[in-house]
């Protein structure tokens, strides 16, 4: 755009003359052209330690009473450690991942542990290089037994980037870190755990929106609290130093769970009712393991385990199949049920 510049000259009737001058001011624009996104990099280094385990045999010693080898057990090294390897991970991209761990096996018998079977690491953006997000796992076998050298089976490292809140094929939300899992929580509705999720050494949730959880395998460090809510939750471990499950109303249904806690009742039921269903309900020390104190109604069945004892107070306790620590009669349907003594246990079966 151009401008005409008018200068007025004022001629003053005086002893001298004087030049006038004009400001003029001119908008300076810049035009945005965004540029082309960088878009999602995944970069990740995967190292491992030596993969090649060494199995001794048992030895043979002839035995002259019995005209038989006296044998002893082979192994994979005098310490548990020495069939332990370690697989590293290190993220260098720009989006966060997930690193999924796995191992089949070419040999009968033979068993393995993996520490941790899913791992999330965050995107690297601002770190440098050598200090990238980095997982360290570690894997070992145990058990079987071969004969020759050989190919024992195949580890394979899976790396994806982690979507948040991804819906599976059955309609489930997937959550793969604690704050995933409270937003999800929050809103109610299917959830499906993508790994083992740690709420703190104190954590606890109270529950207020209808669920339906699948543990999927995984382990829940934490403790959960009905607060008067529909309730699902099955196929996996709740774990905590607290009391791991409680509720004060609602209905709480939970399947193929492990109710474990250290210091605290595996399940108490203030108030609603509370159905057990194949479940494993564990206390080391402390409180019983499980409570029933005034207004609720607790329900085992399936093929239920109770270790740590009872306080069934008040309220309705209904008892089914399985194996107790304290003595469940009172609470047992006898024309459906045996109850027999083995041991420090009480065995339940159904006629």
């Amino acid at each position: 755009m151009k401008k005409k510049l008018a200068f007025i000259l004022a001629l003053a009737l005086s002893a001298g003359s004087m030049t006038a001058f004009a400001d003029e001011e001119i908008e300076v624009n810049g035009k945005y052209v965004a540029g082309t996104s960088a878009g999602t990099i995944i970069a990740v280094d995967v190292t491992w330690e030596d993969m090649t385990f060494t199995y001794t045999d048992g030895d043979k010693t002839w035995n002259p009473d019995t005209h038989k080898y006296d044998t002893t057990e082979g192994s994979w090294g005098e310490e548990p450690t020495d069939a332990v390897r370690s697989i590293t991970v290190t993220n260098h991209s720009n989006a966060q991942i997930k690193a999924l761990y796995s191992f089949k096996s070419d040999v009968a018998g033979l068993e393995h542990m993996i520490y941790k079977k899913v791992f999330l690491l965050d995107n690297a953006e601002g770190t440098e290089p050598e200090n990238a997000p980095q997982f360290v796992n570690y894997f070992g076998i145990y058990g079987g037994g071969i004969e020759s050298d050989q190919k024992l089976g195949t580890f394979t490292v899976t790396i994806a980037e982690h979507k948040a809140y991804e819906v599976d094929s059955e309609g489930y939300t997937m959550a793969a870190s604690f704050e995933e899992l409270e937003t999800l929580l929050n809103k109610g509705g299917k959830i499906k755990f993508a790994n083992d999720i740690d709420m703190g050494s104190d954590g606890w949730y109270e529950v207020t929106k209808d669920v339906d959880i699948d543990l999927n395998g995984y382990t829940l460090k934490g403790e959960l609290s009905n607060e008067g809510a529909n309730c699902k939750i099955k196929n996996g471990k709740i774990t905590t130093h607290m009391a791991v499950l409680i509720t004060n109303g609602g209905t709480t249904d939970v399947k193929n769970c492990e109710l474990i806690s250290s210091d605290g009742s595996a399940a108490r039921v203030n108030n609603g009712t509370v159905t057990l269903t194949d479940c494993k309900m564990v206390r080391t020390s402390g409180t019983p393991a499980i409570i029933n104190k005034s207004n609720g109604t607790l329900i085992l069945k399936g093929n239920s385990v109770v270790s740590g004892k009872a306080a069934l107070w008040g309220g309705t306790t209904v008892i089914g199949a399985g194996t107790y620590d304290f003595d469940p009669t009172n609470y047992v349907d006898e024309n459906s049920f045996t109850i027999a003594k083995d041991g420090e246990n009480w065995v339940v079966t159904a006629k």
